[in-house]
């Protein structure tokens, strides 16, 4: 198998000394976050390799001195990046990490991580949307989000087998890119290295992974009810009905098989879908926010943004006017 140090290399996108090139250049292609070179050792050169694999984008890079990266809580950062280190070592925020160990920046969150010296790192992108589908297909049963996983990604036994499918897909995938890249393949990858993902992270599905999926008949009704139109979902008491349960029975249900209620429930899967419909909507409409808002059952525009803003960490217009860039970079 090729050096990792050099993998993609054939697909450099850029190459820089400046730090502020390279964090704004990183910023389009990843997501926003600002860059902060530590201490005096080698000289500070950014270089930047990337490449598809369908959905999904793969990438090498590294900075030569030893560099901070932070990011707020964003809306626009809609994908998880899981950051391996292929020379050198990554730290998270507390100092959490291990020369075996990565970390992964979950989507809309901030999160903080160090890297060595001479350090360079691969990186998966994955949209939040294609990893929750995915989760939601293996777990056969509607979720209302993605999995949020632990900062530190272990990458002794299970995670140095993913690292390795990574690899493996990206040496496939350069020798042979035109069979690689059409669709049935490209969704075939994209599934291995999903499921592969969901099985060496540690994160909050994890548990009910390793069983057999236990959710009673009435509460997978509720759930697929939700998520068919959950801007029509009426009261937490007409929910109850229309399952054959007492309102305490669902609450119950709720609080056994997802760690939250049916008003959480609803409210989260009414926010993603106005996220997205903003995310797609035309900037210059000044009345989408009220129309999206509309559209998902909320009918008090003012707590709407105050929801929305606790979610996402910006208010729905900002949303509208600053979705995310990047769109020519691989993704």
């Amino acid at each position: 198998m090729s050096d990792s140090t050099t993998v993609l290399e054939q697909h450099e996108l850029f190459r820089t000394t400046d730090p502020s090139t390279a964090c704004a250049r990183n910023s389009a292609i990843l997501r926003r976050h600002s860059l902060r070179v530590i201490g005096d050792g080698p000289p500070f050169e950014a270089v930047h390799c990337a490449a598809g694999l369908g959905t999904m984008s793969v990438h090498r890079w590294s900075f030569g001195a030893a560099v901070e990266i932070s990011a707020t809580r964003d809306a626009g950062a809609d994908a998880y990046l899981v950051t391996v280190p292929c020379r050198g070592r990554i730290v998270d925020a507390e100092g959490r990490g291990r020369a075996d160990a990565g970390v992964i920046a979950n989507p809309f969150r901030p999160f903080s991580a160090c890297w060595s010296p001479g350090c360079v790192a691969l990186t998966v992108r994955i949209e939040s949307a294609v990893l929750a589908r995915h989760l939601a297909s293996v777990l056969q049963r509607p979720v209302a989000t993605g999995p949020v996983f632990g900062p530190v990604f272990d990458l002794r036994g299970p995670g140095r087998a993913w690292v390795r499918l990574v690899r493996a897909w990206i040496e496939l995938a350069e020798v042979s890119p035109t069979r690689l890249g059409r669709a049935p393949m490209a969704a075939a990858i994209e599934q291995s290295l999903m499921t592969g993902l969901l099985v060496a992270g540690r994160h909050d599905f994890s548990e009910a992974l390793l069983g057999a999926d236990t959710t009673p008949a009435p509460l997978r009704r509720v759930l697929e009810r939700v998520e068919r139109d959950p801007g029509a979902v009426g009261t937490v008491v007409e929910l109850a009905a229309a399952a054959g349960l007492s309102v305490r029975a669902l609450q119950d249900n709720f609080a056994r098989y997802l760690s939250t209620t049916p008003t959480a429930y609803v409210r989260e899967t009414r926010l993603r879908r106005a996220h997205a419909d903003l995310l797609a909507a035309d900037p210059a409409d000044r009345g989408a926010v009220g129309v999206v808002a509309r559209r998902w059952g909320f009918g008090n525009l003012g707590r709407f943004a105050r929801e929305y803003r606790t979610r996402f960490g910006r208010r729905p217009a900002q949303t509208l006017r600053e979705p995310p860039g990047g769109a020519s970079d691989p993704r």
